[in-house]
Parts: structure tokens; sequence; C-alpha cells
């Protein structure tokens, strides 16, 4: 049966409704009770909460993020001649790439890729393409830090670009990896079924998700909207929506692979909670209508609070410091569908581990906020199922 463009959300709850602002003015007569109300402002807005599961929520995290989700693409190189060159430029490392059609055409402007030499090696660094635009000469270059660059010419097992400037590399494949917080403006609308009528939330954008991760719990997911107006409609106007995805509620142990930097130290954390936030974001209203007649999408940041079982091997000089360095982990259920997220420039904050009770571990906790890498690119998140 055809659907109506809409889809079954899974949720553990909302809290989605109509948002009036209501005042009395305050009228000087001599009547002994106040005069009548008015509504100055009106607009839609709540939260859905969730148990996380992949590929559920992919939507709004895409839309807080301002970017696309993006099938994971890759190409070969064959030909010698076509082997992309690395070029030292200032403080940032460009890759050229000499192919006869533009191959980074229909990427995101920035996310990772997935660099492969002829042995196989793989290296995964944060990319942003420039001079997207012309390519009349058939070039595209994406550009990496400096630091990024030397993890590629690493894991090639090359060493030389900073004294030569520039180097060939034998690459065998590049491959589209995770994507990168960017620009996209996106708005959804939500609807609600109550006895035979629907209400119709328009012009919702999402401006904060939160993921909380705690041991022997369930991780969950929050996601909060503002929005522009609410109607009623009679159900029987619309066709059934698509059906809600099936995946398996990821567990407490979906929490994995927690690393700083390229570190392979095996932390063990207590709790991680995980929030994306377009700061700033609000909704624009003019004289005339107590209805909002646009919205300001704000700007990106995130910011990670964590919970870490403190062990006297623990290399925790980093958090007491207010060191910075890139943050990752994995969460993943049990058909291997995972997501890959990785903060590119994590700086740490306010680290502490009290010492509160007898016979209790002692739990380092870290405030961890995200900051752009060169060129720009907060958070990345590659999905693999």
């Amino acid at each position: 049966m055809p659907t109506d463009g809409y889809r079954t959300l899974r949720h553990a709850g909302e809290t989605i409704a109509m948002q009036d602002v209501v005042v009395t003015p305050e009228e000087i007569n001599a009547e002994p009770e106040d005069g009548a109300t008015s509504v100055i402002s009106r607009s839609a807005g709540g939260s859905i909460s969730g148990l996380l599961s992949y590929s559920t929520y992919d939507d709004f995290i895409a839309a807080v993020m301002g970017i696309d989700w993006v099938d994971e693409k890759s190409f070969r190189v064959t030909d010698e001649k076509r082997f992309p060159t690395l070029r030292l430029k200032g403080d940032k490392v460009e890759l050229e790439f000499h192919e006869e059609t533009p191959i980074l055409l229909k990427w995101p402007s920035a996310g990772t890729v997935r660099i492969q030499n002829l042995e196989g090696s793989e290296v995964e660094v944060p990319y942003r393409i420039i001079n997207s635009d012309r390519l009349e000469d058939w070039r595209d270059i994406i550009t990496f830090s400096r630091d990024d660059g030397i993890k590629i010419l690493n894991s090639i097992q090359r060493d030389d670009l900073f004294a030569r400037d520039t180097v060939d590399l034998k690459i065998q494949k590049i491959q589209l990896g995770a994507i990168v917080n960017s620009n996209l403006s996106k708005s959804f609308t939500i609807r609600k079924k109550i006895n035979s009528s629907y209400q119709i939330f328009s012009g919702n954008i999402v401006s904060k998700i939160k993921f909380d991760f705690q041991t022997q719990q369930t991780p969950s997911i929050q996601i909060d909207f503002i929005g522009a107006k609410m109607n009623i409609d009679e159900v029987s106007k619309y066709k059934g929506p698509t059906p809600a995805t099936t995946t398996q509620i990821m567990q407490a142990s979906s929490f994995q692979n927690f690393r700083l930097g390229d570190s392979s130290y095996d932390w063990l954390v207590q709790s991680a909670k995980l929030t994306l936030t377009r700061n700033g974001a609000t909704l624009e209203q003019g004289i005339g209508s107590v209805y909002p007649s646009g919205v300001q999408f704000g700007s990106f940041s995130v910011t990670l609070d964590l919970e870490i079982y403190l062990r006297s091997d623990n290399p925790v000089d980093l958090f007491f410091s207010g060191g910075s360095g890139p943050v990752s982990f994995t969460i993943f259920d049990e058909q291997e569908r995972r997501y890959e997220v990785r903060l590119l420039n994590a700086k740490f904050h306010n680290a502490s581990a009290p010492i509160d009770q007898k016979n209790k571990s002692m739990i380092l906790h870290v405030a961890v906020t995200g900051n752009p890498f060169l060129g720009g690119g907060t958070l990345a998140i590659r999905r693999v199922g």
C-alpha cells in the first residue's frame, strides 16, 4: 500500500505539544478581577525519548549535525600515472587527484576517508573538500590537517613530505568514511493521532540530542524539537505511514572501543553522556501573527560527560592537564550494525576523582567539549550495517 511520506517512529515517550505564551494585561480600572488573558505567542515543541537501536533515529542525528547520510563510496587507482599527490601547504596538507572524472563531486564537503596502500594497510582521517567548483582541469583536492597528513604518509611508509613538500602516493583505494557536521538546514513534520484526528506539528527542527550510556542500563536517546505550529486534520484523509524500524534495541554492552587519540589503551567507562546541540536555535517571530514565521538553526556543538574507573596504570595526565585530542567510541548491536563516533578535536575540562566513600572504586569524572579541527568539523559518525 502506498504511504503518505510519514514513518512510524519507535519511542519510549514524548511531550510534543502546543506551547502558548499567555499574559494578563494589567489595565487599571475599578473591577476587582483580572482582565481577559491574551495569547502573545504560539509555537510547538517538546521531546521524543527512546531506546537506542540502529537506523531508528538516523534522520534526526543527521539533522542536528546539518548533513545527510551518504552510502560508502570508494574508488581504486589502477594507473600509476594517476596516483594522487600529497602536497604540504603551510599548516595543512592537500591531496590532489589526477582522474578524468570529478570523483569527489558528490561527496559531502567534509567527512572522513579511509586510504589504503598497495599492501592493504589503511588509515582513516578527517577531510574537507576544496576547489570542488573548479573542475575544468579534472582535479579534485581534499585537505587535511598537518598531523593527519603525517598519518597518511606513515600508513604508506613514506616520511619525506616535509623535506620535499610534494609526494606521489601509491594508493590502492580511497573510501568515503564518516559524515561530519556541516551546514544543511532540515525540518520535520510530526503527526500524532488523537482519537479520530491527527495533530500535525510542522516546521520542527532538532535543537538537541542526548545519548545516555550507563552501566547495567539500556542505552537511551532524547531528541528535543522546536517547531512552528500545529493543525488538526482527519485521519481518514491520509494513507498509512511507512512501518517502524525493527532493528534490535542496543544493550549496555553496546558501548565499546573507547579511545583517546590513536592509543589502544582499554578504558573501563562507567557512564558516557553525549550531547549534540544547535546553540542559538530559536524561532523568528514578527508583528502581525502569534505564530513564528522563520527559524534560526544556530551553531553545532558537542559535549561528552564521562565517568571512568581509575586504575593504577591509567594514563590520566591528559585529563588533569586540560589536554586535547581526538576521542572515539563504537556503539553496536548483536548483529554488528554499528555507529563509530569520533570527536575530532576534543578538549578536556574539570577532571576530578573524588574520594567520598569507603570501599568504593575511584571514579574519574571529566567533561569533554568538541572543538573544530582545521578548516571546520567537530564530530564524525560512521554507520555500518
